[in-house]
């Protein structure tokens, strides 16, 4: 089923193993649970992702985080889960201030997950490799886990600073390799977590953890609308990254949209909406009901547990702490 067009993605639903991995990790579902949430309250997690790598510019431009597009590779579980953990990464820092060394480059300067490399291992801990493109969200988030995170830099002799589709085609078929797996193991995040309700996504971002989103909706009109918004339609095999969450209006008026990002590039154009000036290029917003559609489907994951990073000698100081309110990672 090797089909290399961006319209198919690459999403290949497995309910059986989304199924099996969320009783699995039924007891970081009642850590969700608990979670504080307010309704009404805007998150912003993908803005501590711009304050990591804001002085990387293949990643921000303009204090907004740049477009990326996974080209004519089935690949976008990779891809959304990469950017699901970078923005739960970040978000630790200037969220819930914790100290970590985040890996960066020759250059000193920080990277992205490898978007190739957790694609090639999604398939490999569920044992799935082979001649044909795809992979689901429960492989991915068990990937992460089990295998760790490898980053865009030289891993272990492996230059993985690039994406790169003949990466993708290599390691769907055979693996990752062998010498970047006991670096990638240095890091990674537990705690995986299968996202139920609308309500706990919102909640989870609130507490600065992104998700990666599968089987998602085509859109009807992909030009955003005041807010940011877009109107979805069929069914798409798809992943995508959900990072924020926000409130506009109250009452009757009130709306409350998520944030995702694509791993389409700039596709998506028109307004930002007036609370998000620094939406991510590429990005739009989704209503409550679009996102609970996606949800239903039974394969978004967050993960909710870092472990293997190293501290720091100093804390950082949290984003939403600073003068700057309005743009704060949490309101």
């Amino acid at each position: 089923m090797a089909h290399g067009l961006i319209e198919n993605c690459g999403y290949v639903p497995n309910p059986a193993h989304a199924n099996a991995l969320a009783k699995e990790s039924r007891a970081y579902a009642s850590d969700l649970d608990e979670l504080s949430f307010d309704a009404n309250r805007s998150a912003f997690p993908y803005r501590a992702l711009v304050e990591v790598l804001k002085a990387n510019p293949k990643y921000v431009r303009g204090n907004r985080w740049r477009a990326f597009s996974q080209g004519r590779h089935g690949s976008c579980v990779g891809c959304g889960e990469s950017h699901k953990v970078a923005v739960t990464l970040a978000a630790g820092i200037w969220m819930r201030g914790e100290a970590i060394d985040w890996p960066m480059n020759d250059a000193g300067l920080a990277v992205m997950p490898s978007r190739s490399w957790i694609y090639g291992a999604s398939r490999q801990v569920v044992d799935r490799l082979g001649r044909w493109e795809g992979s689901n969200g429960s492989a991915a988030a068990k990937a992460i886990d089990k295998m760790g995170i490898a980053f865009e830099r030289n891993v272990g002799g492996v230059d993985l600073s690039s994406y790169i589709a003949d990466d993708c085609n290599r390691w769907e078929l055979r693996g990752v390799p062998d010498a970047t797996l006991p670096i990638a193991k240095l890091t990674s995040l537990g705690g995986r977590t299968r996202i139920e309700t609308w309500e706990q996504l919102a909640a989870s971002h609130q507490h600065g953890y992104a998700a990666n989103i599968c089987q998602c909706y085509k859109p009807v009109i992909a030009t955003r609308d005041e807010h940011g918004s877009i109107e979805l339609g069929n069914p798409w095999a798809h992943s995508q990254a959900s990072v924020g969450y926000v409130v506009y209006g109250s009452g009757r008026n009130r709306r409350r949209l998520f944030v995702v990002y694509n791993s389409h590039g700039n596709k998506y154009k028109g307004p930002t909406g007036s609370l998000t000036p620094d939406l991510p290029q590429g990005a739009y917003c989704i209503t409550t009901a679009q996102m609970q559609r996606i949800i239903d489907n039974g394969d978004t994951w967050i993960s909710c547990m870092r472990t293997g990073l190293t501290p720091r000698a100093r804390q950082y100081r949290k984003f939403a702490q600073k003068k700057e309110a309005k743009y704060a990672l949490a309101s």
